[in-house]
């Protein structure tokens, strides 16, 4: 199935692209929807990140985790997308703080429109902030967990070089 891409600029600079053909859910999905990884001890509401003309408005995922618009929801045969803060602007942990402390073979709790979806870690890298494959799906179910690397803070462009990434599939 051919995909329909666009460019769009997301989270202080890093260029993704989002396909429109598996469109999301409304914002009202994201209502009782929560994401954990017992390994570090996370557990958190997720949100809607909206498509505003050109980026996602994350400014409100405070100590929560956003669901890219327009990328594909849960129960759907693709590569779900969240997206977390490590820190706060202040430097203060967030959400997304000890993401590069989970480990390959770790579970990965969603609980989405009333239905509980495992997933186990495969695979923890870290990619440069321009680096669009994170968020291609295959076609498979899967999951993609992702935030600013830590100490990749580039005051130079105001941005994150780099991107902490986690994948997991269905347990």
């Amino acid at each position: 199935m051919k995909k329909i891409w666009s460019l769009i600029m997301f989270m202080a600079g890093i260029v993704v692209l989002g396909f429109a053909p598996q469109a999301t859910s409304t914002a009202d999905a994201y209502m009782g929807s929560s994401l954990s990884i017992p390994s570090i001890g996370l557990s958190a509401p997720i949100y809607g990140a909206p498509l505003a003309e050109t980026t996602w408005d994350i400014s409100h995922l405070n100590m929560s985790v956003g669901h890219l618009q327009h990328l594909p929801w849960f129960g759907q045969p693709a590569n779900v997308v969240l997206a977390g803060h490590s820190t706060t602007p202040e430097g203060q942990p967030d959400i997304f703080y000890a993401l590069n402390a989970v480990s390959v073979g770790d579970e990965i709790v969603v609980v989405a429109d009333g239905m509980v979806y495992r997933y186990i870690v495969a695979t923890k890298t870290v990619v440069a902030n321009d680096d669009l494959s994170i968020l291609a799906s295959t076609g498979n179910t899967m999951l993609t967990l992702f935030t600013c690397t830590h100490g990749s803070y580039n005051p130079t462009t105001g941005s994150y070089d780099q991107r902490t990434v986690v994948t997991a599939y269905p347990a």
